[in-house]
């Protein structure tokens, strides 16, 4: 078995995941920031929980194992006192994790146009003064310089923008490139049965059908009532409306506006001509042709 990758960046480490033992029937949710992580998260824990309402705030039942703001000793005790089948939250590339027997890996895309611009909202709502507090407590800040600059106000938008394009920094936790990669972790080992690939357009264009793929990966059996009412409950405005609950980190103070973290899906096309030269360049590079078609337009768009 190859050597795992080790992936850093201010707010992860994927060395974390030495602290931490799988169990079979674990479901390790793994996807490039702003794809759609927290939707599918929410989704696996209903499914697997067998209720839409989960008795807790999503970012505690299922902790982003590797994000660096609480002690990896508590977040390893908080999963271990779980009973039954465990969600797991992550970041890190199918290169980065432990491959357990037994363990289903659930992996989603969505058309990285939109994944950039949601990255800027996301960013101007992050309270990055909470952030570092909470890293310092956890396992303190003596190494921020390996990050680049000293955090400060996010970038005007378009310069943000076109940093995510062009540049894939080594401590960078989102970027096209690592997006890409992360991705092509999942595609070129799709045929594993124990790894899922779904996309952000697909749940948008039929929800409950998606959730029953879902489902099925999770070897879960047919139930059109129970896709049906987790379909109703991870509703966008139902997220929304309980943003205290699903916000991943709400419980410890992050964002600026709990409610602003869901933001109405957008499909928001090119970017300007010179960015999208480039943009395409890099996707060209980067991945084939049918994983690009599924990046951009979900499992329908893939060639057959």
């Amino acid at each position: 078995m190859s050597e795992r990758v080790r992936y850093r960046s201010l707010m992860h480490d994927s060395a974390r995941w030495e602290r931490f033992a799988l169990r079979a029937g674990d479901v390790v949710v793994s996807t490039p920031p702003k794809a759609g992580t927290t939707w599918t998260q929410t989704i696996c824990c209903m499914l697997v929980r067998g209720t839409v309402e989960l008795g807790a705030p999503v970012s505690v039942l299922s902790p982003w194992l590797d994000q660096q703001v609480e002690a990896i000793d508590v977040v390893v005790a908080v999963l271990d006192a779980q009973d039954g089948r465990r969600v797991i939250k992550t970041h890190t590339p199918m290169d980065g994790l432990p491959r357990e027997p037994g363990v289903t890996y659930v992996c989603v895309g969505r058309d990285p146009h939109d994944m950039a611009r949601s990255m800027v909202d996301h960013q101007a709502n992050l309270d990055m003064d909470r952030v570092l507090a909470l890293r310092e407590r956890a396992v303190g800040n003596h190494d921020l310089a390996d990050f680049g600059p000293t955090p400060g106000p996010p970038p005007d938008p378009e310069v943000r923008l076109r940093e995510w394009v062009r540049t894939n920094p080594p401590y960078s936790l989102s970027s096209l490139q690592r997006c890409l990669h992360h991705w092509r972790t999942f595609w070129d080992a799709a045929d594993d049965p124990a790894i899922g690939l779904f996309h952000y357009v697909d749940l948008t264009e039929d929800r409950t059908a998606e959730i029953g793929r879902i489902a099925a990966l999770l070897g879960l059996g047919p139930d059109a009532a129970r896709d049906a009412a987790v379909a109703d409950a991870v509703a966008f405005s139902q997220m929304q409306a309980r943003a205290s609950d699903y916000a991943p980190n709400a419980v410890v103070g992050m964002w600026r506006d709990d409610a602003a973290f869901f933001r109405a899906a957008r499909r928001s096309g090119a970017f300007d001509p010179d960015l999208e030269a480039d943009y395409e360049a890099i996707i060209a590079a980067q991945v084939p042709p049918a994983l690009a078609a599924w990046v951009h337009g979900g499992r329908r768009a893939v060639p057959t």
